[in-house]
């Protein structure tokens, strides 16, 4: 089986907002696009960090507390600084283990000097997974699970063959 991998499924052409930008218009951005997030790029157009629905929450509550309606803030006050990223190489049942690893949904595709050359989705992921199934014979095995690290193999046997996903205090674990 040929795994596929995140260049032939990652967006192209990312719509980003920047950190010296004013939140409320970022957030305009992001509901304009109907887009749950976005990379935040500095002025040289370098990835700084990712801004995503739940830290425009975050804007939006804290004024209601603050009673500010926080519009002179900028993004990098609320974006997330900690990058987490993957490489337009990497296969899909790595992005997936990232995705699983980790509560975004989404994630900056950088080049091997650290340029920012797409963006890959939750969604993204399970688009491939149809690729693999419909080039599957039906009763043909279609993976040999080598493809997935060490650590989701040892979550997948915890969580059993026949249990869903174990909830406590609302967090998923598989």
């Amino acid at each position: 089986m040929n795994v596929p991998i995140v260049k032939s499924f990652m967006t192209r052409h990312v719509i980003t907002v920047r950190d010296d930008q004013n939140i409320y218009e970022a957030l305009k951005t992001l509901l304009k696009h109907k887009m749950s997030g976005a990379p935040v790029v500095n002025a040289d157009g370098e990835l700084v960090g990712m801004l995503s629905e739940k830290d425009c929450l975050k804007m939006f509550v804290r004024g209601a507390f603050e009673n500010d309606h926080q519009v002179g803030k900028n993004v990098s006050e609320y974006m997330q600084k900690t990058l987490v990223t993957c490489g337009p190489q990497d296969g899909v049942f790595k992005v997936a283990d990232m995705f699983f690893q980790n509560t975004f949904r989404r994630l900056p595709v950088l080049d091997e000097n650290g340029k920012m050359v797409g963006l890959i989705t939750r969604r993204d992921v399970l688009l491939s997974s149809i690729e693999i199934w419909k080039d599957t014979p039906a009763g043909q095995q279609w993976s040999d699970s080598t493809y997935l690290s060490d650590e989701m193999k040892h979550r997948l046997s915890e969580r059993g063959a026949d249990r869903s996903d174990v909830r406590v205090d609302s967090t998923v674990h598989l």
